[in-house]
């Protein structure tokens, strides 16, 4: 599934929250997050602590201040 937030868009911060979905439910996922060595990671929140708000806080926590977090742009007809 796409993204459902994007914070930093067109930046080499771009953060996002998906939603995934297995056999045992939905989990929700923060992508290009970064690690001490600077590559880029995602995280998955657990599933009893996941949820849209819980990503904003853990990315919150990792650039110590809150992201302005946006809807992704639907991609146009021409693009596709």
């Amino acid at each position: 599934m796409g993204a459902l937030l994007i914070a930093n868009a067109g930046t080499p911060h771009e953060l996002t929250i998906s939603v995934y979905h297995d056999r045992t439910g939905q989990y929700f996922r923060l992508d290009n997050t970064p690690d001490r060595t600077g590559s880029q990671l995602w995280h998955e929140l657990p599933r009893e602590y996941g949820s849209i708000a819980g990503c904003k806080r853990y990315a919150a926590r990792l650039f110590g201040t809150p992201q302005k977090w946006e809807e992704p742009t639907p991609p146009q007809e021409n693009d596709r």
